[in-house]
């Protein structure tokens, strides 16, 4: 079997015996010293492959959100979220990785940004729909490659946490690998900014050359500061200058220098993100509601002044609580700066080789 295996001749005490103190200690600011932390020396025939793990990008975003990695994927219609995907290679597989999301709602569509050749993290987008319905699923994100001409699917549990931390850089976090991913949208509430290209297609350019996307830009929420900037996921395009949109544009134009950007012929796809502090109403469709309920206490205590002292006071505390109800929504209602993670849809884009020089030398 001589050239199949990888061998490391091990001389005694090279390894310290399993139960000894060494192997007990968590790297983790070697603030732990437990059994269950030990070192192990594997052996084995080389076996290409590869296995992924994803985590919703939000959840990195917000700054010291650290509770946001058990939160599931909810989302509002119009809106764009982005997992982050990460390919632990094995035994030279170093192909490209297509990552695909299944069992999604309707209204619900999941575009891979493939793990490009010899990379290791990639990107998924999710989009709901404008028009989306309410509903809820259990999703599930699967990675295909090709390894030795064989094609090979394989599942993509979603990180997690088993609770939340206040600081993850102090408290050592508990993660916890899940099998499916719960996603849900609502049509309650609107995604506060939709950002989708002008024309739904592949745009195509050659190499070299620059390319203008026209984009669509649906403003819902009143955002704070003049302009948003956005950077770009994607394969290729992680250089990009970030695109500084001015607030309530509704047509802009996202130019890609594909010369400057060193972008080879291929075909692509990248969505552009970032962050913006919008004014956020929670639930203000409730507001009119109570004041109804409150109009209606209101004359329904005015009539009860003709009747009996017991009906008198039903009347008012009815009146009484309708009053600190519309109080209540009408509070929660009130603007509240929010931070709000903008994703955009995906952008195609199809990369042709650029045609050679056509000699002018007379013949």
């Amino acid at each position: 079997m001589e050239g199949d295996l990888d061998h490391r001749w091990l001389e005694p005490g090279d390894l310290e015996p399993l139960d000894g103190p060494s192997h007990h200690r968590d790297l983790f600011g070697g603030t732990r010293s437990e059994p269950g932390n030990v070192y192990r020396l594997i052996v084995r025939q080389a076996a290409p492959d590869f296995s992924l793990a994803a985590w919703a990008v939000h959840m990195t975003l917000r700054n010291g959100d650290r509770s946001a990695i058990s939160k599931p994927m909810a989302m509002r219609a119009g809106d764009a979220r982005v997992f982050e995907v990460v390919a632990v290679r094995r035994d030279g597989v170093d192909g490209e990785i297509e990552i695909t999301m299944d069992n999604l709602l309707p209204g619900v569509t999941a575009t891979g940004l493939k793990i490009a050749k010899g990379k290791t993290y990639g990107h998924l987008v999710l989009t709901a729909a404008a028009d989306a319905r309410p509903g809820f699923s259990l999703a599930r994100i699967s990675g295909h490659a090709t390894i030795n001409g064989a094609a090979v699917t394989r599942e993509c549990p979603i990180a997690s946490m088993e609770w939340p931390v206040k600081d993850a850089s102090q408290e050592i976090p508990a993660p916890r690998l899940l099998a499916d991913e719960p996603v849900s949208v609502t049509n309650s509430e609107m995604a506060p900014l939709t950002i989708t290209v002008a024309d739904d297609k592949v745009f195509e350019a050659k190499a070299g050359e620059t390319l203008k996307i026209p984009l669509k830009l649906t403003w819902r929420d009143e955002f704070t500061g003049s302009s948003i900037k956005l950077s770009a996921f994607g394969e290729g395009f992680t250089a990009l200058k970030p695109l500084d949109i001015p607030n309530k544009t509704e047509a802009t134009e996202l130019v890609l220098d594909l010369a400057a950007l060193k972008t080879p012929p291929g075909e692509y796809t990248l969505a552009l993100y970032g962050s913006g502090v919008s004014k956020y109403r929670y639930n203000p469709g409730a507001v009119p509601l109570a004041e109804a309920e409150l109009k209606k206490a209101e004359q329904e205590a005015a009539a009860a002044k003709q009747l009996d002292a017991e009906k008198q006071k039903e009347a008012e505390a009815a009146m009484a609580g309708a009053t600190k109800h519309m109080k209540a929504v009408t509070a929660a209602a009130a603007p509240t700066e929010t931070v709000d993670i903008i994703v955009s849809q995906p952008i195609r884009i199809s990369v042709k080789a650029a045609q050679p020089a056509v000699s002018t030398a007379a013949k």
